[in-house]
């Protein structure tokens, strides 16, 4: 019963492949082998010296036929390899980079909230004021009004944070205790730097100085 079912099948498909394979044999052989009778009837005429040296051609060129292939396929397969090579590194060095973008993400996160929890202390001026009355300094006063400006746009701080400056002058101190307020002003957790650092000497006193520092910070944006 099966074998029934399956006939109709079958040659279904062995008419497909005919309709494929008899085109072929046609062009090589001709249709009615006329091209293989030719040679085959050409092939007997020679003598028996020239038989050898066709079939020993054909075993020839079957080989560098068959050399050519290997030869290919190692190529293909050597250039898969490299290949392979190459996208194993790519993604290794992908991965490194996500993992080293992740952990600077990371990182940058928590200087915005450490400047952000900073500027909760205080303005930038009573930060500065607290720094010179801890280490007893007395000051020309401090601006009524801090200039700020924008951070340019590709800035990584500039959708939260402004650029913020001051200028202020300390009088009568000693060079240490101009070492001792710079450090204490870029440790804050407000991330000050002294941009600059003005020293200027007085006449009646070669041991203290008038200075005037400049100092930069990022603050909030104003909401």
């Amino acid at each position: 019963m099966d074998g029934q079912m399956s006939s109709p099948s079958h040659l279904v498909q062995q008419r497909a492949f005919d309709a494929y394979l008899n085109p072929l044999k046609a062009a090589i052989f001709g249709k009615q082998n006329e091209r293989l009778e030719y040679l085959m009837d050409s092939y007997f005429k020679l003598s028996a010296e020239m038989r050898t040296g066709v079939i020993a051609g054909l075993f020839f060129t079957c080989f560098l036929t068959f050399l050519g292939v290997i030869v290919l396929y190692i190529s293909a397969l050597n250039s898969l390899q490299k290949n392979l090579d190459n996208a194993f590194q790519m993604a290794n060095t992908l991965r490194d980079t996500s993992l080293s973008y992740l952990a600077n993400k990371q990182k940058f996160k928590e200087l915005e909230e450490k400047l952000t929890n900073a500027g909760h202390g205080g303005s930038m001026v009573s930060v500065l004021e607290s720094k010179t009355k801890s280490l007893n300094l007395t000051t020309a006063g401090f601006p009524p009004q801090v200039p700020v400006t924008d951070f340019p746009s590709s800035h990584p701080l500039a959708e939260k944070f402004q650029s913020a400056k001051v200028e202020f002058r300390v009088s009568n101190i000693s060079l240490k205790k101009i070492m001792d307020l710079v450090i204490a002003v870029e440790s804050t957790d407000n991330m000050f730097k002294v941009s600059s650092l003005k020293i200027k000497g007085l006449y009646q006193n070669k041991l203290y100085f008038d200075v005037v520092l400049e100092v930069e910070g990022a603050v909030s944006k104003s909401k």
